[in-house]
């Protein structure tokens, strides 16, 4: 299992301490990406026919996302794409008390080959559009 980051204590290690602007309350695309760490969890390799999970860890803290929402998927044959939102609050704050929310896709792949997968979300400091990609064998 390949992990990009790990976002639990990141932002003690980068010293992320400036509030951070967010949208208005309700879903948007979830923060998966703080100054460039994340949390996203993706099989190099698979089997055929073989379900695999696919992990996104989102960050959520004060002033920031609150609660998980949707994830959002196109699955095809050779690629997934992963598009996590979640529910925002108004409530202030720093990145000092954070959390992880964790979408979860599950896919299988009927032939074998390289698939993609893309990871699409915002980025802070900036809320920032960002994406992540990653490919898995399919033996």
């Amino acid at each position: 299992m390949r992990t990009s980051g790990f976002m639990l204590g990141v932002c003690l290690t980068l010293g992320c301490s400036s509030p951070v602007a967010v949208p208005d309350a309700g879903l948007h695309p979830a923060v998966i990406a703080i100054s460039g760490v994340t949390d996203i969890e993706v099989p190099e390799v698979a089997q055929v026919g073989e379900e695999i999970v696919i992990r996104v860890k989102t960050w959520a803290g004060p002033g920031v996302a609150y609660r998980k929402g949707e994830t959002r998927t196109a699955i095809t044959e050779s690629s997934v794409l992963i598009e996590p939102w979640d529910d925002f609050s108004h409530t202030g704050g720093t990145y000092d008390t954070q959390f992880n929310l964790v979408h979860e896709v599950r896919v299988s792949f009927a032939t074998p080959g390289l698939r993609s997968v893309v990871v699409r979300g915002r980025s802070v400091p900036g809320y920032e559009r960002t994406e992540k990609a990653f490919s898995i064998q399919v033996q």
